[in-house]
């Protein structure tokens, strides 16, 4: 178990170094992450135009290099720093070293080596040049190669994390568990977010038998990167060990679905890396991204999304999908250059103004979300997710009859879709239309029966209506698949108050919903009222002191303390 986790870490995290050691290149940015920015392709074109200019300028094309580098254009890089050398010895340090990392890209591990050794024989001083060398060494397999190579790296920069997790790595490797414990202790101290360490912390400690620290290690891996599997399969074999079967067998089941979403990912992944063309890669990088989004994992989506738009700047779905990913990371401002850029490539792009949509939705500005949604969904009827949130936008200003048009389209775009049905009901039953709203919420019990929401929408129409024994029926119905629903209880209590007059059964209900929730004044109001009926003087002052207590500004409840008060004869 320990070991199939460990190499699976290894080999991803390998790969890091082409990015990471970015951060050894000259270069304006801060780092390789930082590069991944909306105008990366502007960047990259002007690079291109300095150096068609004027061939002779180096830092330009170490610049454009490391940007290739960045978006995984290995070929490419390669050209530059290959020019850079033929230009003259000046830079031929950084050189050697990007033509190590585009060799490493390209998983041509030999190559890499001896570019990295180029690298070092000009400059021993670069600490990530030794450990890209440690990389390329652990990859294949040359362990003690490995070792030496990052202990230079960590005697010219002691305090890197990644370099000393990656050291524990390949002393695991070498059979130095010891030691390798102690490199991946020293990393977390360095750097407690670096969760890649605390999974080989749990492999280490369940190597040993500490299940205890096993299990904590792996619970903050995944706190920090739920797509660690290895950690979840960890923490199963740690559940199996210690007995506890059914926890082991429910984490093998989240596992499971995680690697299947893990392989999905590492199948695109690579296939781009295969992929002799530029735009067959970025096509492939922005199915990645599109998985991505899906699963949550906004940052790396948007890193893939970039990497497509910058390798081809013609595929627009990347730009909005970029934009996208932006948008739910709150940089509203890139997220919005994103998707024009997107329409730039195709005016005529439904979903890149939907994406405007969900920009200026979540930014605050829901007149232009709504705008852009309307012309998001007259460009593409069939977008649902637009017309849900035109129903959503339309609703919040009680708009109800515009709002149920946007939910019946977002109902005829996807008919198997409950909310749309839901939230249609919602806004006629609102707008008062009674018997279309109780249409609308049969469509919703047909597709999803085990919504008690619905249930309970129903049921307060049924009331209204007067339908007693169909509301009775709904109330029930939804209080059978979530007991704990006050406002289903305190419907019953109103219902068999009022319709039914039975205030016996009608105090049942709303002493459930009082003690459901204690904080409603509603409910407490409610239960006053049954009191009273009930000519139970004492108990009814209490429930109406109980919600003016809870809404000290509300003229009906003062009038019921003072009929409470006055039928009491005080």
């Amino acid at each position: 178990m320990r070991h199939a986790a460990t190499v699976t870490g290894y080999w991803l995290v390998g790969g890091l170094w082409v990015v990471t050691a970015l951060l050894c290149l000259p270069a304006h940015a801060a780092s390789a992450t930082d590069d991944l920015t909306v105008d990366l392709p502007r960047r990259i074109a002007a690079y291109v135009e300095t150096v068609r200019e004027d061939p002779t300028r180096v830092d330009a094309r170490l610049a454009l290099g490391r940007l290739y580098l960045t978006i995984e254009a290995f070929d490419r890089a390669t050209e530059q720093y290959e020019a850079v050398l033929e230009i003259g010895p000046d830079e031929g340090a950084a050189a050697h070293h990007g033509l190590g990392l585009a060799h490493a890209g390209s998983n041509r591990f030999d190559d890499a080596i001896r570019e990295y050794q180029l690298s070092i024989s000009l400059d021993s001083e670069r600490p990530l040049v030794h450990a890209t060398l440690g990389s390329a060494y652990g990859h294949l397999h040359r362990y003690d190669a490995a070792v030496e190579a990052y202990r230079s790296a960590l005697a010219l920069e002691p305090g890197d994390a990644m370099v000393r997790h990656q050291l524990g790595v390949v002393l695991d490797k070498g059979g130095g568990a010891d030691e390798a414990l102690a490199q991946q202790q020293a990393a977390v101290e360095i750097m407690p977010s670096l969760a890649l360490a605390h999974r080989e912390l749990g492999s280490l400690h369940s190597a040993a038998g500490r299940w205890d620290d096993a299990r904590d290690a792996y619970r903050q891996a995944l706190a920090l990167d739920p797509d660690l599997t290895q950690a979840i399969y960890g923490l199963a074999q740690i559940a199996m060990r210690t007995g506890d079967a059914d926890r082991a067998r429910e984490l093998m089941e989240q596992f499971q679905e995680a690697r299947k979403r893990s392989e999905e990912i590492g199948d695109l992944i690579g296939a781009a890396q295969r992929a002799s063309e530029r735009t067959e890669r970025a096509a492939i990088l922005a199915n990645v991204g599109r998985l991505r989004l899906q699963q949550g994992s906004y940052d790396r989506a948007r890193q893939a999304y970039a990497k497509a738009s910058a390798l081809d700047d013609t595929l627009a779905v990347a730009s909005s999908g970029l934009g996208i990913a932006l948008t739910m990371l709150g940089e509203y401002g890139a997220a919005e250059t994103a998707q024009r850029a997107a329409l730039d490539v195709d005016p005529a792009m439904a979903r890149a103004y939907a994406g405007l949509g969900l920009n200026a939705f979540r930014s605050g500005r829901s007149a232009d979300a709504l705008a852009h949604y309307r012309r998001a969904t007259g460009l593409d009827p069939q977008l649902f997710d637009a017309h849900m949130r035109i129903g959503e936008l339309l609703r919040e200003r009680q708009a109800y009859d515009e709002a149920a048009l946007a939910y019946a389209a977002a109902g005829r775009a996807d008919p198997d879709s409950p909310d749309a049905f839901h939230y249609l009901g919602l806004c006629r039953a609102l707008g008062d239309q009674h018997q279309a709203a109780l249409r609308a919420y049969a469509r919703t019990l047909e597709l999803d029966p085990a919504r008690a929401e619905t249930h309970f929408l129903a049921a307060e129409v049924h009331r209204k209506l007067g339908n007693g024994s169909e509301a009775v029926e709904s109330y029930e119905r939804a209080l059978e698949l979530a007991p704990d629903y006050a406002n289903a209880s305190h419907g019953l209590a109103v219902l068999y108050a009022t319709h039914m007059d039975d205030p016996a059964r009608a105090l049942e209900h709303a002493l459930q919903a009082s003690a459901l929730e204690p904080e409603d004044p509603r409910d407490h109001n409610t239960l006053a009222l049954i009191y009273y009926r009930l000519g139970r003087f004492p108990e009814a002052e209490t429930a109406i002191r109980r919600a003016l207590e809870l809404n000290p500004n509300s003229p009906a409840y003062r009038e019921g303390l003072q009929r409470v008060l006055k039928a009491a004869g005080q």
